[in-house]
């Protein structure tokens, strides 16, 4: 699966990183995995990279969709790095959809400067999963 994730209950924080091919699917198993992660509590923060993503084929209507099933709640901090303009499009449409939700997103470009806006540091982050080697 193209989106991992790990949640460390301790630091109160979710990393999450997509690569390779982007769809719907994934980031609708990506909130159930979330879910039913144990520790994981919907005030927790998180850093979403999406800078290895080399193809997005997301929809409009589901982002429309996921902005109303986040497991994160209102007040929750949540940063996403876009590694393309779509992705950062992307994410700043659902950064509108859930903001009057009274959910607090930005997106980023840069790790460091996402990191730092939610207080951690990013040397001390685990790297979940591992995008595929080349053949």
């Amino acid at each position: 699966m193209p989106v991992v994730s790990f949640v460390d209950p301790e630091r109160r924080l979710v990393v999450s990183r997509a690569f390779g091919v982007l769809t719907d699917r994934d980031l609708a198993e990506h909130h159930r995995t979330i879910r039913r992660t144990r520790g994981f509590e919907p005030t927790f923060s998180q850093i979403y990279d999406f800078r290895d993503v080399e193809r997005v084929e997301v929809t409009t209507t589901a982002v429309e969709r996921f902005s109303g099933e986040s497991p994160f709640g209102a007040g929750a901090r949540r940063a996403f790095v876009a590694g393309s303009d779509l992705v950062f499009g992307l994410a700043r449409m659902y950064q509108a959809l859930v903001e009057p939700q009274g959910h607090v997103l930005r997106v980023f470009r840069d790790f460091d400067e996402a990191c730092a806006w939610l207080g951690v540091d990013p040397t001390t982050l685990p790297v979940p999963g591992r995008a595929p080697e080349s053949a």
